[in-house]
């Protein structure tokens, strides 16, 4: 069932499965971002995703937009994570 999935891997991974989904995608954005000459769409196209959902994805897990996003990698400045509302319940 759904519920013993979710049980098993928080247990398992200590994280929730969105958790877990959310922190990988994010290693991956920021080593994209980190590439010279990049822009959001080619990260998007990379991540198999549209340039407006790769946009709405880094306003969610850092609150700027995807261009900002890389000049902020690019610059060595740091980011800041968006705190989600649900963090503490189990999806």
């Amino acid at each position: 069932s759904t519920m013993t999935f979710k049980t098993r891997f928080k247990a398992t991974y200590g994280m929730t499965a969105k958790q877990w989904l959310d922190l990988r995608i994010k290693d991956q954005i920021l080593e994209y971002a980190s590439e010279k000459n990049i822009g959001p769409s080619h990260i998007a196209y990379k991540m198999l995703m549209t340039p407006q959902r790769f946009n709405r994805l880094c306003h969610r897990l850092w609150g700027v937009t995807g261009s900002e996003l890389i000049r902020r990698v690019q610059a060595g400045e740091p980011l800041v994570e968006v705190k989600e509302k649900n963090a503490d319940e189990d999806e």
